[in-house]
């Protein structure tokens, strides 16, 4: 029997509203997905950024101080620098080029990479400062400080002041700066007694070093900076940083890729260059070309595995005041 003319009408449009339903719903289903996939990759995007952000703050934190001080006490000349350590000077960090240089990193594989190695010479605060100049006899200066610690180690007889250690800093020293080393004292100075600072005084054998009441003793310090040297299969980049007053070579942020140092003619300002990945590894390649703020003479150096994290380029400046 045939069904009613009215009845098949009916299921026939009850059949395009079906269809029309499961064509909205699956836009509808289609767009959350769209969305949440945009969500979700916002959300990544956010959180990588945020750890490079993490982390070149980190980096910064530590380079700000020792750029702050370097050179202090010390004169800028480089080869003047190497003169006034002699003859420690054989060794680094006295046999660098001055108190802030900026030096080619060897790497693993044999490449050379430009620019990869940063070196500063400082001064580290002590608290203490100068009670009384007593005399200047010779190349020997002898003062009286409000307090001393282990942090500055005189010289026994006969052996040469080739340790950080044995070196101290002064800013008010006239007519010129000059680092000193400890004859002998270290323990007195918790006496009231005066300790024996010497100078290398046949650099200018005409004229008297003079130091002020009040001035503080800052001691010597110095860094090597750089990256770890990865071959091909190595994903990871680590900032690594060697205080040469002891510990040695230390890593102190992981997930740097790549950075660089560039002084300015005057040696006067430092600018830093970091290539920083999140903490995400995708699948795919991630970041292609050369990433927003990154030098592109160095692009070409970027790993190939590190392409598959996010990649940031971070720069600072950092003025060298004394310098």
């Amino acid at each position: 029997m045939n069904m009613p003319r009215e009845k098949r009408a009916r299921h026939s449009f009850i059949l395009l509203e079906a269809l029309a339903s499961l064509s909205i719903l699956s836009m509808i289903v289609a767009g959350m997905t769209t969305g949440a996939v945009a969500m979700m990759e916002t959300g990544n995007y956010v959180a990588d950024a945020a750890a490079a952000q993490d982390r070149a703050d980190q980096i910064f934190s530590m380079l700000k101080m020792p750029a702050d001080f370097c050179g202090y006490g010390l004169p800028r000349s480089v080869d003047l620098y190497r003169k006034i350590f002699a003859p420690a000077a054989l060794a680094p960090p006295f046999s660098w080029d001055g108190v802030i240089s900026v030096v080619d990193t060897q790497m693993k594989n044999g490449a050379v990479r430009k620019n990869g190695t940063c070196r500063i010479v400082y001064g580290i605060r002590s608290g203490y400062s100068i009670m009384d100049v007593v005399a200047v006899s010779g190349d020997i200066l002898k003062i009286r400080i409000s307090g001393i610690d282990d942090k500055l180690e005189s010289v026994p007889s006969r052996l040469r002041p080739d340790s950080l250690k044995n070196w101290a800093l002064f800013g008010s020293g006239l007519p010129f700066a000059r680092p000193l080393w400890l004859k002998s004292g270290a323990k007195d100075a918790y006496t009231g007694k005066y300790l024996n600072l010497v100078w290398n005084r046949s650099l200018s054998p005409e004229t008297e070093l003079r130091l002020h009441k009040n001035d503080e003793l800052l001691y010597l310090g110095a860094i090597e900076c750089n990256i770890t040297l990865y071959d091909e299969k190595e994903e990871e980049g680590i900032f690594y940083i060697k205080d040469m007053r002891g510990g040695g070579r230390q890593p102190r942020e992981n997930g740097v890729m790549d950075a660089r140092f560039v002084l300015d003619p005057d040696r006067r300002v430092l600018r830093v260059f970091l290539l920083i990945r999140g903490n995400r590894r995708y699948e795919d390649i991630k970041t292609k070309g050369t990433p927003p703020g990154w030098p592109p003479d160095y692009a070409r150096e970027i790993p190939k595995q590190a392409r598959h994290y996010r990649l940031f380029a971070f720069s600072e400046s950092f003025e060298l005041k004394n310098n």
